[in-house]
């Protein structure tokens, strides 16, 4: 990078010349700006294009700043796009002119270089450029995706709405490499004997690493912060809520059973909840729910023969309900089911033609269950679909899943081709996989990586760096169009702050995990704050 020079002002005249003190810090502020442009380049791993312009050939110039970068294969380039055109070419500092692909080495799709688009260039081996990230779009694109957003974020966007929805359980896997382990966090425990399987020994759930953190936080802001089942890897916390039926008619919606058609609510005031819901002969109270039972608080009245029942899933669960008897409020009764999805009628199945099953409020067995399925040394490669490790994610009843795979992928395999692109068409694989299997899927960025943990210090024993991994994963997520969490911009930050993120230049300290699990709760709170 050239010397920094200053612009700095000054009155009088040789050799009598002197400056102000302001005039000085205005001028070394502006150095250390330029300076700043450069760290944040390497921050995402491109060379900022200030000046592009042409149609069909592009031709731009970089800042004097990196003039010391050689365009050669390997070098990434942010670009936005000059004209909307289709098959351009680009030269970079004479360099070129080199066609532009996808990510794969196919022509860009026509209509896809739209003016004012911004993307990330990588020069490849044989002179092509290849997108590999999309970093943002223009005004028209974004208006014509402004009401696609929730389904970009539906993973997250669920996640938030299941963890505020008391009828709702939630059961999270992670799945990932040493980090997500939560390897050089105090107190993690012994990590061998370990074949890289999913049988291998897992991380104390004491340890504050960024999983376990992030469990903790979801047990305590949404559900209790006591366990009440453990195992290898696994927590799970248990809560319960009442929640009213009576002035809810979106949520507790009343049908007759024999016709399927919805019938008039019959309200009335009294009880420990203030008001109920009479379910009449011959209608029921339907909801939904995901947890393993619920229980029923409801009131007894005058009506000999008056009978209820729990049907889940069409199927009575538990024996006839007496609903007869001296009008008391107060009376409770609870059934179990499976852990799943299921749906629910409160029924007044049988009695005189005034019965009813009078409904005070209803709790569901909620439950959050966060497993850590990081195994240590893997790769993407390793996680593919039809491995053992992909195989035992996906036959795991967890609803959702978070990703944090490719630091491994790094590593250069001798007698291979090793690149970022291996690891977003991998990502794709799996997270298309799991998806097949009903799960919902959030990608994470791995943090950042120093010295001879990363390409820049080990070139022999990494082909690309972390930063290619997490633009690797951004990309993977555009394509997907699911939720990505960068948990590799955070780190970065603090560690240009000097703060000691790192434990060994890769694997984060307790403060580096503190900065991740910090980062995926904000996501999920902004997540949250959208939603409301």
């Amino acid at each position: 990078m050239p010397a920094p020079t200053f612009s700095l002002p000054v009155s009088g005249t040789a050799p009598n010349q002197t400056s102000s003190r302001s005039g000085l810090e205005t001028a070394v502020n502006a150095v250390i700006s330029s300076l700043d442009a450069r760290w944040l380049a390497q921050a995402v791993g491109a060379i900022p294009l200030i000046s592009a312009t042409g149609t069909q050939a592009i031709i731009a110039s970089i800042p004097e700043a990196f003039s010391d970068q050689p365009i050669a294969s390997g070098v990434s380039v942010e670009l936005q796009v000059p004209a909307t055109v289709d098959a351009p070419t680009l030269t970079v500092a004479g360099v070129g002119p080199y066609p532009i692909l996808d990510a794969n080495g196919a022509a860009l799709p026509a209509g896809w270089w739209i003016t004012g688009r911004r993307v990330v260039l990588r020069l490849m081996v044989g002179g092509a450029w290849r997108v590999t990230s999309g970093l943002g779009m223009s005004v028209s694109e974004l208006t014509a995706l402004s009401g696609q957003v929730p389904a970009a974020q539906g993973a997250l966007a669920g996640l938030v709405r299941a963890l505020n929805d008391p009828r709702q359980s939630v059961r999270l896997r992670l799945i990932g490499d040493s980090i997500t382990w939560g390897s050089n966090a105090t107190g993690v425990g012994a990590s061998d004997p370990r074949t890289g399987q999913l049988t291998d020994p897992r991380a104390s759930l004491d340890a504050p690493s960024y999983a376990n953190l992030l469990r903790k936080w979801l047990a305590g802001a949404y559900f209790s912060p006591t366990i009440s089942e453990q195992g290898p890897g696994w927590a799970r916390y248990r809560s319960k809520a009442w929640m009213p039926v009576a002035d809810d008619a979106a949520a507790w919606p009343v049908y007759n059973f024999g016709t399927g058609a919805a019938s008039p609510r019959v309200t009335g005031s009294g009880g420990a909840m203030g008001a109920y819901l009479d379910v009449v002969l011959g209608t029921e109270m339907r909801f939904a729910f995901t947890g393993d039972g619920i229980t029923v608080k409801f009131a007894r009245v005058a009506q000999a023969g008056a009978i209820g029942r729990i049907m889940i899933d069409g199927v009575q669960v538990g024996a006839d309900i007496d609903l007869n008897g001296a009008a008391a409020f107060g009376h409770e009764v609870s059934v179990s089911v499976p852990y799943g999805a299921h749906t629910v009628a409160l029924r007044c199945s049988a009695g005189p033609s005034n019965a009813r099953w009078r409904i005070e409020a209803v709790t569901i067995n909620r439950l959050l269950q966060v497993a850590n399925d990081g195994i240590i040394g893997r790769n993407v490669t390793q996680w593919l679909p039809g491995g053992g490790l992909l195989t035992g994610a996906q036959v795991q009843d967890h609803e959702w899943v978070m990703i944090n795979l490719g630091t491994n992928s790094r590593i250069t395999q001798p007698g291979t081709i090793n690149e970022p692109l291996k690891v977003t068409s991998g990502l794709i694989e799996i997270v298309q996989a799991l998806q097949t299997a009903g799960k919902s899927v959030i990608l994470l960025t791995p943090n950042l990586a120093t010295g001879t943990m990363d390409v820049d210090g080990s070139p022999s024993t990494y082909s690309f760096g972390q930063r290619d991994v997490r633009r690797a994963i951004q990309d993977a997520a555009r394509q997907l169009k699911v939720a990505c969490i960068d948990l590799f911009g955070p780190t970065y930050l603090a560690h240009q702050e000097g703060l000691g993120v790192l434990a060994d230049g890769l694997h984060p300290s307790d403060l580096g995990h503190s900065i991740m699990a910090a980062e995926i709760r904000r996501a999920i709170s902004d997540a949250e704050r959208v939603i409301a």
